[in-house]
């Protein structure tokens, strides 16, 4: 195989993306290192790096499995700019997923950056709203057979079944994180979810939320 995944410690990866010299690659390198030194422990996995057989880092990606295996979190993935549309970040999103599948996890989340959503979205993610950051949240079960079935999952199961247990997690997520936005930061959500289409799917989970608020008071005791 002419790619692997390696695991790398925090000394392992600033040496890595000390040979980075695009400015801004840099610098998300640089922002995602000091995430990861305030949220988690370097000592336990999540933190890999694609490479190929001669050993150069082409890809980064920080993710969480969570005990339980509930989660599988997408925390940050970047390809410095000299290697960018050679597919890498695919690579690693689905060494990741299957990852996942093989340890039977039920969901993932992710909050993607406006600039990431065309890339995300070719895959089949789908967006039920804003988080309090103004990143565009997806909370998705594992599909079966990895990211490969993403995309027909997303189009086939209703929304019902693709919030499934976590409707109401998701909700509290992303209600009222798309108003108060100032005029400039509402033309770009604009601009966003018009280009998502279908796949921003807020007013779906707002009706599926009534619909269960609705059934819940029919079958009170009395009702």
């Amino acid at each position: 195989m002419p790619y692997r995944v390696i695991d790398v410690n925090r000394k392992e990866y600033f040496d890595s993306i000390a040979q980075i010299d695009d400015a801004k690659s840099r610098g998300f390198a640089d922002q995602a290192m000091r995430w990861w030194d305030r949220h988690y422990s370097w000592n336990a996995e999540g933190s890999v790096i694609l490479t190929d057989d001669a050993g150069e880092h082409l890809c980064y990606l920080f993710y969480k499995i969570d005990r339980y295996h509930d989660y599988l979190t997408i925390h940050n993935i970047l390809t410095p700019q000299c290697h960018r549309r050679h597919g890498y970040a695919l690579m690693l999103l689905h060494w990741v997923f299957e990852l996942a599948v093989q340890h039977h996890v039920r969901r993932f989340k992710a909050s993607c950056v406006p600039q990431a959503l065309e890339f995300y979205l070719s895959l089949g993610f789908c967006f039920w709203g804003l988080t309090p950051a103004k990143y565009y949240y997806c909370n998705l079960p594992v599909p079966a057979d990895g990211l490969d079935g993403l995309w027909k999952m997303v189009h086939t199961d209703s929304t019902e079944t693709l919030a499934g247990s976590a409707m109401q997690s998701i909700y509290d997520k992303v209600a009222d994180n798309d108003t108060g936005l100032d005029a400039h930061q509402q033309e770009r959500h604009d601009e966003q979810v018009a280009k998502l289409q279908g796949a921003y799917m807020q007013t779906e989970l707002i009706a599926c939320m009534e619909e269960a608020k609705d059934h819940d008071k029919a079958n009170q005791p009395g009702k």
